[in-house]
């Protein structure tokens, strides 16, 4: 901006790096032009700023300005503008300027594509492209954006002068775009060259020698496009999308993620197909922990029950998806166990199983409910007797809040596999029903989309073995096993979880050397075997599916070492 006209300059000289932000009038003093020429800079330059930082360069939503489009005239395009009104004409952001294309223009009809033009506005014209003459030749179209000010000498601006009092008592700054074209090779030119000058890429443009006429098809369109400041609900969807409904974040605003999204998505990439996340550490030191068993109750809050050492069961529970409250003891039982397992029904209900040592000779599988802030009557579930051994169960409930119970009895007769149905409450048990005894690992039992049972379990205690399922769809009894698969294993310790793909994860430890993860879908082949974990002989193993969809799997890693582990299943897509 010239300087002849005013005072002084104010913005520049001193207001802009003290970082001044407003000019406030005095009463009874004379108006100086400085002050309010530097109130107005004060907000361009802020306006600028934001622009340049926080939204940056190109096309708003729903605008197509400046789009370099084919013709049927040699060496040359079409500008696209808009509806011919300053309001909805097409525009662009270069470096905070907004410029404003009224309407579709030929390149070469441009306002300074006169050279008359140019030259009133001290600038240089622009010039059309010519065909190569050999070879291929890219051409980049771009925007030249600058300022400057305008005085009614110009033509066109007289009317800046107020008739009623015959001077120019202000002049105004217009801001100017032209679209120019360089070859690729000596490229766009840096800003501030001349000063002022912000150059913003539009298109990159393919000519090939004899080719008058451009096609659309060596048109590649370099702006960025549908510039916008993102509403929150849009935000907070893609976070959703992204990472699921536990994001959060910790005091210093870093993502507090179980894994983040890169690390899935390379995991995927790893193995082809869905990985395994994890694991991560939730219960440490005082061990060892066996046989932890987890479930999401209907308001969306976590439970993780757990033996410590043989006898004791203790529980936790995470309320805000993030944290994990401190673990509480919830009873003391006589003798060794061999496992828990936890369901939930749609009234808030959580129901927790364990086989339990009776007497010397005689294992039950019991149970309890949580309801409304209290613990129910304990409740027998299995056939209660001497020389009855009743354990290895298993849980799964159905979305109309039936819940199968299933368990390992071994008694004088030999080791059988039973099943016992609850209609909704403890008071509504259905009669034992035994399923095949074509079953040797001690089976698990998932409820699947279609509101049906399925029992999963090897026929064999030695490698390799089949992998069998029942289904129990309104009974009164199990259909015969048909094999769904193979496990290069003998005797295993099972844990399964239905996903909301009507697929099944089957998990299985044999108890030496790994942790390994097999998905089972009706009507496909059976996938291969994911390996969960090979470190510290783990053990005992449970799976679930959380609220969001995942499948959980929860295991003691080692022998006597006081861990517990958390492992994330991403189910696929």
């Amino acid at each position: 901006m010239s300087s002849t006209p005013y005072s002084r300059n104010t913005f520049d000289e001193f207001a802009k790096v003290r970082n001044y932000v407003s000019v406030r009038l005095k009463q009874g003093v004379p108006l100086v032009d400085a002050d309010i020429n530097e109130a107005n800079d004060m907000r361009r330059y802020e306006l600028r700023n934001f622009l340049r930082w926080f939204v940056g360069n190109g096309v708003p939503e729903q605008n197509d300005g400046f789009r370099i489009l084919d013709s049927s005239q040699a060496n040359e395009v079409i500008i696209a503008g808009g509806d011919g009104t300053p309001e909805g004409g097409g525009r662009c952001l270069v470096d905070g300027m907004e410029v404003i294309n009224p309407t579709d223009v030929l390149f070469s009809e441009q306002e300074f594509a006169d050279a008359n033009s140019a030259a009133n506005a001290g600038v240089d014209h622009v010039t059309s492209p010519e065909t190569p003459s050999s070879g291929t030749r890219v051409d980049i179209y771009y925007l030249d954006v600058w300022e400057r000010e305008i005085t009614s000498l110009e033509s066109g601006h007289e009317d800046i002068v107020d008739p009623r009092i015959g001077i120019e008592a202000a002049r105004r700054l217009r801001r100017e775009w032209a679209v120019r074209v360089i070859d690729e090779i000596t490229g766009v030119p840096a800003n501030d060259t001349p000063a002022g000058h912000r150059y913003y890429p539009l298109a990159s443009v393919l000519r090939i020698a004899g080719e008058d006429v451009i096609p659309a098809s060596s048109i590649f369109d370099l702006r960025r496009r549908n510039v916008t400041l993102q509403s929150r609900m849009n935000f907070d969807q893609i976070i959703l999308d992204a990472f699921g409904g536990g994001y959060t974040a910790d005091e210093n605003g870093q993502a507090n993620l179980a894994a983040s999204l890169r690390d899935v998505i390379n995991a995927m990439l790893r193995s082809g197909r869905a990985a395994p996340i994890g694991p991560h550490i939730i219960q440490s030191g005082d061990g060892p922990y066996s046989f932890p068993a987890s479930i999401v109750d209907a308001n969306g809050n976590q439970w993780l029950f757990w033996f410590k050492g043989t006898t004791e069961i203790w529980y936790t529970r995470q309320f805000d998806g993030e944290h994990w409250l401190s673990p509480e003891q919830w009873r003391t039982l006589t003798g060794a166990t061999a496992g828990i397992s936890l369901t939930a029904t749609s009234d808030g209900t959580v129901w927790v199983f364990w086989d339990a040592r009776i007497a010397a000779n005689q294992y039950d599988i019991l149970g309890q409910v949580y309801h409304e802030e209290s613990w129910g009557a304990e409740f027998t579930v299995s056939t209660s007797g001497v020389n009855i051994f009743a354990q290895n169960l298993s849980t799964a409930v159905n979305s109309s809040d039936e819940i199968m119970v299933i368990w390992k009895e071994q008694s004088l007769s030999g080791i059988t596999f039973q099943s016992r149905l609850y209609l909704g409450s403890q008071n509504n048990a259905q009669a034992i029903v035994e399923i095949s005894n074509q079953f040797q690992s001690a089976p698990v039992v998932v409820a699947t989309q279609d509101d049906d049972f399925h029992v999963y379990g090897t026929d064999g205690t030695s490698a390799p073995s089949a992998i069998l399922t029942a289904n129990w769809s309104g009974g009164p009894a199990w259909s015969a096993p048909g094999v769904v698969g193979s496990i290069s294993a003998g005797l295993l310790e099972l844990a399964a979880a239905a996903d909301r793909f009507a697929g099944v994860w089957l998990i299985y430890a044999d108890g030496q050397a790994s942790l390994t993860g097999r998905y089972l879908r009706s009507g496909f082949p059976s996938d291969p075997a994911i390996l969960i974990d090979a470190v510290d002989v783990p053990r005992y193993p449970s799976a679930m599916r959380d609220s969001e969809g995942n499948i959980r799997v929860y295991y003691r890693p080692g022998s006597g070492i006081d861990e517990l582990h958390e492992l994330n299943l991403i189910s696929r897509i």
